[in-house]
C-alpha cells in the first residue's frame, strides 16, 4: 500500500491514537520520517537552493504509511536518549536542581552566549533557569507522579499535541517524535496507563503476517484492528 501517510491518518482519525503504559515502550527512533533526513543531506551537497526544500515538501506529501525494511530505522532504548537523561538528571536532583548536570551546563551556556533556548522559550539568567526548571520540568514530573497523565494539562512552554509511534515488524510500538519530555516524565514518574501515542506507520511485514495485503484497497480499514491489538499488548 503506497498510499500516502496523510491520507491514511485522515481516514483513521482518532482511531490511530493508542493509550498505553509508557513503561512498555522499549524502542524509540526519534523521527517521523525515517530516511528523509539522509536523502536531504545528500541532495544539499549537489543541488542548489530551493530544490532540496521542494524535494522535502514533495517527499513529506508522498511519504508512505506502510514502511519497508529500508525505511524502518534501527531504534534505541528511549532511556538512553539525551532528552530522557536530561530529565532524569533533573528528577534525581529535584530537591536541589542547581546540583544537576543539566543546570550547570545550561548556566555555562547562558554565561557564554547570553541565553539558552527551549523550543520558543529563551532563558537569560540563573533565576530564570531556576524558574524554568521548577515551572516546566518539575511541575510536569510531580503532576505525573501525583495524577498520572492528564491530557488537558498544558504549559506555555511546551508545544502540546500527541507523541507518535510506529508498529514494527514484530508488532511492537516504537516511539518516534513528539511529546518527548512528557514521555520521559511519564516513565520517570511511574505512569503505567493512559499515555497517548498516534500510530503514524506500520511495518509491511507485520501487516502481511496478520493477513493484511498492504497494497489492497481494503488495507486501511483492516489497520484499525492491528492498532487496537498493539494498544492491548502495551497495557
Amino acid at each position: 500500500m503506497r498510499t500516502p501517510r496523510w491520507y491514511v491518518r485522515q481516514r483513521l482519525g482518532s482511531t490511530s491514537v493508542v493509550y498505553i503504559n509508557p513503561q512498555k515502550i522499549s524502542v524509540c527512533v526519534g523521527t517521523r520520517y525515517p530516511g528523509l533526513k539522509q536523502r536531504l543531506k545528500r541532495l544539499r551537497r549537489v543541488l542548489p537552493w530551493p530544490l532540496p526544500y521542494l524535494y522535502q515538501v514533495a517527499m513529506v506529501l508522498r511519504y508512505p504509511y506502510v514502511l519497508d525494511d529500508e525505511l524502518f530505522p534501527a531504534g534505541k532504548d528511549p532511556r538512553s536518549v539525551r532528552k530522557f537523561r536530561m530529565l532524569q538528571d533533573v528528577w534525581e536532583h529535584r530537591e536541589q536542581p542547581e546540583q544537576s548536570r543539566f543546570f550547570r551546563e545550561q548556566e555555562e551556556e547562558i554565561q557564554r552566549q547570553g541565553y539558552v533556548r527551549h523550543k520558543r522559550h529563551r532563558v537569560r539568567s540563573r533565576s530564570e533557569l531556576q524558574q524554568f526548571i521548577r515551572e516546566y520540568f518539575l511541575d510536569m514530573l510531580y503532576s505525573m507522579q501525583r495524577d498520572g497523565y492528564l491530557p488537558d494539562k498544558t504549559s506555555h512552554i511546551g508545544t502540546g499535541g500527541h507523541g507518535t509511534a510506529f508498529i514494527d515488524a514484530r508488532g511492537r510500538l516504537v516511539k518516534s517524535s513528539g511529546a518527548d519530555h512528557r514521555f520521559a516524565a511519564a516513565v520517570l514518574a511511574g505512569v503505567d496507563r493512559g499515555f497517548p501515542l498516534e500510530v503514524i506507520g506500520i511495518h509491511r511485514r507485520w501487516l502481511e503476517q496478520n493477513g493484511v495485503a498492504p497494497d489492497s484497497r481494503g488495507a486501511v480499514g483492516q489497520i484499525v484492528s492491528l492498532i487496537r491489538r498493539a494498544e492491548q499488548e502495551h497495557q
